[in-house]
């Protein structure tokens, strides 16, 4: 029911607000908590790149107090007969827990004579690096024996094969350049050993979820990847003899991947609670507002009773009953009837019909055994749940009409009628009529009963209230037309900026496209709802307020109505206006209300997937067509009683316009309204 609807339209929309501002706060706590983390992991891996660079250091440092010890040792034994001997002996010794050292070598007048271990490392043998093909290799042993300091190669390729770094220095001895020693260091082996490189064997693991890049004071990366000093690592300066290496550190995956399941339990922790609480919101509002309603629905009651004892105008105020009616009692049709001076017929007062194009007649003789002869003698209401069912087809009330009208009346699948009481006297019925085979229930006869003892009040004050309630509906449909745009378009709005501006933010965050999917896929269909519903909100709002044409004007209007037919029947629309006509106000409502009539047309009976509106003017000659694809219609048959057609052509008549229906069955209908001579008037 439209009231239930209601109800639950409001607990819906406070429960979304409310589910809105939780994710919005558990967004903002989850930044912090997200910074909060990545700071606890930067001091987590500060601490570790510290250590393995002081670890790296002191190793580096290890091996080459080596190569100063062999210094001093050729230094003092190289005149000695038995120094091959000697070498081997003392290069064993200075070996031994060196993991890591690829060789120690000597090389009286820089060419390598001595060498240990020999296996493995016989090609090095007679090497000269003064005459090494590798400019850096010459520079390097050039500056050892000018600086007699220890200077640093590599890493670099080596000639007995493989990779290693090499340390040199030269010997002096009696004043006089004698030689290079050197140490060759196995790269991967020490960087093992500082826990900084690919694991080997007898070396230390390394930090399972750290991984590690080394760079020489050149910017040579010769230990990891290179790209980890793009991803904004922590440093750690390794000092090794007079050079400085560079030891970068990441987690692995980045920074965001230690701490993605922390963050994955938060926002789902934080979803859930939000849902809840929303749904929370949801039950309190929805049961506050059933309360509201129910209290509401007696004070209308009320309001309505005292509003009928001081009418005397009946149409009008049975419209304002029925308007009512349709938010408490649903129907696709609905009639007010009342009993005539005999009492053996029913006179329509009042009528909505699904038969758009046709008239109801104006009388209905009573027969016994049908539902309005029941309904009126036993002061009851009755409940037809099939009218289709042949068992129930003697108690049609309109069994006895055309066929013509029975054909526009078949979509009625559920039928329920109510007595007028006026003073414990039945005066006359109300029937509903819905395409829903047993719809109604004894709560909606309850319901319109209540209603329909007003409205048999309002017969026998009939014309007291015509002036007062047409001021009050006019007054009503501007405020809602007021209310509806302060507050329901403004939040629509509020709702498709903010969900652009979430949107907008996805884009500019660093995501990775599962996250990005799965954060943009939500955010875009919150947005076309948004936009949607805005659209439609600007159309009825323009519906109510018909004297906007004057502001707005009629391309304006027609725009709008194209706009709401797509969004409300999924209808493909084509427009093509040209500039606003200048017509008078009388006109652009009679132009628009014509247009509005067809359209609706279009939507009940046309079955159309595409419509096209144009409205163009040249030579004097105003244009308004309206073309459909849809089902058509024998436009040469008569079709009397129809007020659509005739209160189209009735306002045309008015401003001096012409109507033309083109139709064939199955090809679709065109309308066209001409008006000649129009800029030629007042």
């Amino acid at each position: 029911m439209a009231y239930l609807r209601s109800i639950r339209s409001g607990a819906v929309i406070a429960a979304l607000a409310t589910l809105l501002l939780l994710l919005f706060l558990a967004w903002r706590i989850g930044d912090w908590y997200e910074l909060q983390l990545q700071n606890e992991q930067r001091a987590a891996v500060a601490v570790e790149i510290a250590s393995r660079g002081n670890a790296l250091t002191a190793i580096m440092n290890r091996r080459l107090t080596r190569l100063q010890a062999l210094h001093s040792f050729v230094q003092a034994e190289a005149d000695n007969a038995d120094f091959a001997a000697l070498f081997t002996t003392y290069a064993a010794g200075l070996s031994a827990g060196g993991y890591g050292i690829r060789n120690i070598a000597v090389g009286p007048g820089s060419v390598i004579q001595y060498v240990y271990p020999l296996t493995g490392n016989e090609s090095v043998l007679g090497y000269n690096p003064l005459f090494d093909e590798r400019p850096a290799v010459r520079v390097d042993a050039q500056q050892a024996i000018v600086t007699g300091e220890i200077v640093l190669t590599g890493p670099t390729d080596l000639v007995q094969g493989g990779t290693g770094l090499i340390a040199r220095q030269a010997v002096q001895r009696n004043g006089r350049y004698w030689g290079l020693v050197n140490i060759v260091l196995d790269v991967p082996l020490v960087l093992a050993e500082a826990g900084v490189g690919p694991p080997q064997p007898g070396a230390p693991q390394q930090v399972a979820d750290l991984q590690f890049a080394l760079r020489d004071g050149a910017g040579n990366v010769f230990s990891g990847p290179p790209e980890l000093f793009d991803a904004d690592p922590l440093l750690s300066r390794v000092q090794v003899g007079d050079e400085q290496w560079e030891l970068a550190a990441t987690p692995l995956g980045g920074w965001s991947g230690p701490i993605a399941n922390n963050l994955l339990i938060y926002r789902g922790a934080a979803l859930s609670i939000s849902t809840l609480l929303a749904l929370i919101v949801f039950i309190t509002v929805d049961h506050q507002s059933r309360l509201s309603q129910a209290l509401e629905h007696r004070a209308r009651l009320l309001n309505i009773g005292r509003s009928l004892a001081s009418t005397l105008e009946l149409e009008p105020l049975l419209e304002q009953i029925l308007e009512q009616l349709s938010g408490v009692v649903e129907s696709k049709g609905v009639a007010v009837l009342r009993l005539d001076e005999t009492g053996s017929a029913l006179k329509l007062l009042a009528y909505r019909s699904p038969a758009s194009a046709g008239r109801l007649p104006s009388h209905f003789p009573l027969r016994e055994g049908t539902m309005d002869y029941q309904v009126i003698h036993t002061a009851k209401p009755v409940i037809i749940a099939d009218p289709t069912n042949g068992a129930n087809r003697p108690l049609l009330w309109y069994e006895w009409l055309d066929e013509e009208y029975l054909e526009q009346l078949a979509s009625l699948r559920s039928l329920l009628a109510v007595p007028l009481l006026y003073k414990n006297r039945v005066v006359g019925m109300i029937t509903f009529g819905h395409d829903q085979p047993g719809y109604y229930t004894e709560h909606h006869a309850d319901l319109a009963l209540a209603f329909g003892s007003q409205a048999a009040v309002a017969i026998e004050n009939a014309r007291l209230y015509e002036q007062a309630r047409s001021l009050a509906a006019l007054q009503e449909r501007q405020r809602l037309a007021r209310d509806l745009h302060d507050s329901v378009s403004q939040a629509l709005y509020g709702i498709a900026l903010g969900s652009r501006t979430a949107r907008t933010m996805v884009d500019r965050a660093q995501l990775n496209v599962q996250q990005a999917s799965a954060l943009a896929a939500p955010l875009d269909y919150v947005l076309s709802l948004a936009e949607a519903a805005l659209t439609e909100m600007r159309a009825l709002i323009f519906e109510l307020r018909p004297e906007s044409l004057e502001v707005e004007g009629l391309v304006a209007a027609l725009t709008r109505q194209a706009d709401a037919l797509r969004v409300r029947h999924s209808l493909e629309v084509a427009i093509s206006f040209a500039p606003e006509p200048e017509l008078s106000l009388a006109a652009k409502e009679a132009l628009y209300r014509v247009a509005q009539e067809a359209l609706n047309n279009v939507v009940r009976h046309a079955a159309a997937r595409r419509v096209e509106i144009s409205l163009q003017h040249e030579n004097g000659c105003l244009l308004l067509e309206i073309c459909d694809d849809g089902r058509g219609f024998d436009a040469a048959q008569s079709f009397p009683g129809h007020l659509g057609l005739h209160s189209m052509r009735e306002r045309l008549q008015a401003i001096g316009g012409t109507l033309e229906i083109e139709s064939t069955l199955g090809a679709g209908t065109r309308v066209q309204v001409e008006i000649r001579d129009w800029e030629n008037r007042d």
